[in-house]
């Protein structure tokens, strides 16, 4: 016990004056070891925000990031106002994505990359819906497989099975 508790104190004294980490722990919102607005790698146990993920975003229950390069998991939410690679929960959001969404729920505004969930909603898509129900406001190019596809601009404002645009 003692030689975590020191492991904990070394973390936190390190990066009292860093901007980045290479590593993060963090309890809820921003009780974390160190406190940074950008790290590489972080484990969180409640709520993790971390600005800046340039890594791997792993947590128990959710994540919020502004940005995010690499991979993104949680059990219940993760959010990435910016997506650059993948990010998987019960429920995942996204404004703007670029890479995949493995989720139950998945929900961006801007998507170019896969979906692949339960329910799948983007407002502009560039690739690959893949759930029982998929809904795109706007489909650039791509293709939605699943029990029921909505897209406005697609074949059909509605399908079965398959829904597109090339």
């Amino acid at each position: 016990m003692k030689k975590l508790i020191a492991v904990f104190a070394l973390l936190a004294v390190l990066g009292l004056n860093s901007y980045a980490s290479p590593f993060k722990l963090s309890l809820f919102g921003d009780i974390a070891v160190p406190q940074t607005e950008e790290a590489n790698v972080v484990i969180g146990l409640i709520d993790n925000h971390t600005p800046t993920v340039k890594g791997v975003d792993l947590n128990f229950i959710s994540a919020r990031a502004d940005e995010l390069y690499g991979y993104q998991w949680s059990y219940i939410y993760n959010r990435a106002t910016k997506l650059r690679g993948a990010h998987g929960a019960i429920y995942s959001t996204t404004e703007d994505g670029i890479g995949a969404q493995l989720g139950l729920v998945n929900n961006a505004g801007e998507m170019t990359g896969v979906q692949f969930g339960f329910v799948n909603i983007a407002q502009n898509l560039t690739g690959l819906q893949l759930a029982f129900v998929n809904y795109a406001s706007n489909l650039d190019k791509g293709l939605q497989l699943g029990l029921l596809n909505i897209c406005p601009n697609g074949w059909l404002p509605a399908m079965v099975i398959v829904n597109g645009r090339f």
